[in-house]
């Protein structure tokens, strides 16, 4: 999107869209632009080169009526970027097997799943599958890595204060 329709792409990483998420007890609520950008261009690339993208916020199940003042441009935009997510030549479809996991980040890869049937099932409407969510803080994990690496490395991070 960014090379065939760079003012689509543009409108998609300017225009804020409200997800929220309502559900046992909890109510998120957030803002972002459905393709967010790093702030800063990557160290091996030349100043003249695009920001690399940082994120993508696309859920429409999760996603909160758009305001009133979102610009017609953003659903033109919109309406692109989905075809180019329908498009079969940009999917990657895998079965789970018994025993497999799959982990990935949520702001980094767009996925979904699709139906399925399964022939050794019980009884209609039952399924012998089960599929679990969990979520994982990015801070958290960093800061496990950061704190193993230094132990691993043999240096005391505990005399670091900010």
């Amino acid at each position: 999107l960014r090379e065939s329709h760079p003012t689509d792409f543009d409108v998609l990483t300017t225009t804020l869209v409200p997800f929220h998420y309502i559900n046992d007890g909890h109510h998120l609520h957030y803002e972002h632009p459905t393709i967010g950008l790093e702030t800063h261009p990557s160290p091996n690339a030349s100043t003249s080169s695009a920001l690399p993208i940082k994120h993508l916020k696309y859920s429409p199940p999760f996603q909160a009526p758009l305001a009133t003042s979102t610009p017609p441009s953003f659903y033109t935009a919109l309406g692109k970027f989905s075809a180019l997510l329908d498009d079969p030549a940009n999917r990657m479809e895998y079965t789970l097997r018994e025993g497999d996991a799959v982990l990935f980040d949520n702001h980094r890869v767009l996925h979904a799943r699709t139906a399925f049937t399964d022939p050794t099932e019980g009884k209609e409407g039952e399924t012998n599958r089960w599929l679990k969510g969990c979520y994982f803080e990015a801070d958290t994990i960093l800061d496990r890595g950061r704190v193993l690496r230094a132990k691993l490395e043999g240096s005391d991070m505990m005399h670091l204060s900010i």
